[in-house]
């Protein structure tokens, strides 16, 4: 693998990058081109820690092994795979020009009927076509999975990717991997949360839950724990779509009461039965879309915090009350430690940093549980998060821009890389069985110029904690980047830290 200057000049085992698709906790995925023929591919590289553990090298290879047997207009196909010399394992596969039906939720709202019954459609297929012929369970369908090339307003192509995890029908279910949940938990059937044997029914439920948001805006079952959304999917009642949907044909709650069944047993047969009883409600209105669901409340709203209104605050929920942990912000000068000396910043203080901390500032945790992650979200004034990485593998992390890139130690940030409003959220949040305090007590952050010591949050009992922020503030002597300890926790872990700051437990 050659490197000169920009992914434009990266040569990955005889490709030419043309572009960097995307990147993440485990790796990148690049667009090339093929070394003898004039094609376009999808080349996924995984990063050197990652190809060097054995569980995710094990992943990857098994997700190129249940591939490469499948030829389905609806599946990605895989071309190739391989180890560089430096030990990182790759593979190439088809390049579809689209978009993931994720994407498409996001930037259109719920879906009309008849393009959600397109999708299905093809989505169906392609799990019909792996279970019946190869015996295979995908095991996590879900809209981020799917890529949706659109062509004059209609659906042009349609592809299920991610086979990381499938498995044979024979295979029981498995919740987690290093403390991570496979298969995303808010697509997850009953079955598979109690660790049964699966088959081809798991993922028509999965389906069936993946066309609900896409039809309405949102998944049929939610909850702020990850306790709150495994039981809801095991004892709660499946909800009304047209009740949720209003719009949508009130036929299509029983294709989903059935399709939704907690047995299996009592649902469709095949996922290609849900997508026809879908396409025969679709055909009589297939412009039937559900109005956009209302905005959370308090989205956007500001806590004011303190003497400094330039700082784009959050919505946060603290584990404990604390109005002194509130208090109006403390701005400390820029600060030189001597070598090897280490600033240490208070609850709520925030310091303003030296130049060089715009072109690189490390974040090094003490240590690191199996079961929890330091990650840092970039947000916008908003609220929405832009992208995010993460130090341990969760959630599909992605930061595409290179504003937070993993290190050897840590994660390195590029604040002058940041959007105009945008800020670096640095958390660290554990999903242990027990109440545990944060799986990091601090982290130090630290520039060419200096080092600063961010404090986590105080109270006992806590999952998920806010370390920091890392954002711009217009002086009278101009920009300046500042660094805020926040240290604010909560109890009810990953998934609680997360939907404060408007991400999805899934990825999204």
């Amino acid at each position: 693998m050659t490197v000169a200057g920009n992914d434009q000049d990266l040569e990955i085992a005889g490709y030419r990058v043309l572009d960097r698709l995307g990147a993440g906790g485990m790796g990148q995925v690049f667009l090339v081109a093929h070394p003898r023929l004039p094609r376009s591919d999808a080349l996924k590289l995984l990063d050197g820690a990652v190809s060097s553990s054995e569980e995710f090298q094990a992943r990857f290879i098994h997700e190129a092994d249940l591939l490469a047997p499948l030829s389905h207009p609806n599946i990605v196909h895989l071309y190739d795979r391989g180890r560089l010399d430096d030990g990182r394992l790759w593979l190439t596969m088809e390049y579809l020009q689209g978009t993931d039906a994720k994407q498409l939720l996001r930037e259109r709202g719920p879906l009309p009927l008849g393009l959600v019954a397109q999708i299905v459609s093809g989505v169906a297929a392609a799990l019909d076509y792996a279970y019946e012929d190869f015996s295979i369970t995908h095991r996590d369908v879900k809209p981020a999975n799917v890529l949706v090339r659109m062509r004059n307003g209609r659906v042009g192509a349609v592809k299920l990717v991610d086979f990381g995890i499938a498995k044979a029908s024979t295979e029981a279910s498995s919740l987690t991997v290093t403390g991570t949940t496979v298969g995303t938990l808010g697509y997850l059937s009953p079955e598979a949360i109690n660790g049964l044997e699966l088959d081809n029914r798991t993922d028509l439920y999965s389906l069936a839950t993946a066309a609900f948001e896409l039809l309405t805006g949102a998944p049929p079952f939610a909850g702020t724990t990850i306790a709150a959304i495994m039981g809801a999917h095991l004892y709660q009642p499946i909800p009304s779509l047209h009740l949720r949907g209003p719009g949508l044909p009130a036929e299509l709650d029983a294709v989903f009461e059935r399709a939704l069944a907690k047995d299996p047993a009592a649902r469709f047969a095949t996922s290609g039965e849900f997508a026809a009883a879908l396409a025969a409600i679709a055909a009589s209105a297939p412009d039937a879309c559900a109005a956009a669901p209302p905005a959370p409340a308090g989205e956007g709203e500001s806590d004011g915090a303190g003497d400094d209104p330039h700082y784009a605050s959050t919505t946060i929920r603290p584990a404990v009350d604390d109005p002194a942990g509130d208090a109006a912000t403390t701005v400390l000068p820029p600060s030189a430690p001597a070598p090897g000396a280490t600033v240490e910043l208070r609850r709520g203080e925030t310091v303003d940093l030296p130049v060089t901390a715009e072109e690189r500032l490390l974040l090094t945790p003490p240590g690191i549980r199996s079961d929890g992650d330091l990650f840092a979200l970039v947000v916008d004034g908003d609220r929405r998060v832009l992208s995010e990485q993460h130090l341990v593998f969760y959630n599909n992390p992605r930061d595409p821009d290179g504003i937070a890139e993993l290190a050897a130690t840590g994660l390195v940030l590029a604040p002058h890389l940041l959007p105009r409003g945008a800020r670096i959220v640095v958390a660290v949040a554990s999903d242990a069985p027990e109440p545990t305090r944060p799986t990091v007590p601090a982290v130090v952050v630290e520039c060419a110029d200096g080092a600063w010591a961010v404090p986590t949050a105080p109270e006992p009992g806590l999952r998920a904690a806010a370390l920091c922020e890392v954002y711009h503030r217009d002086t009278a002597e101009g920009p300046v980047l500042r660094l805020r300890a926040v240290a604010q926790g909560w109890t009810d872990g990953v998934a609680a830290l997360v939907s404060a700051y408007g991400v999805e437990v899934d990825e999204t």
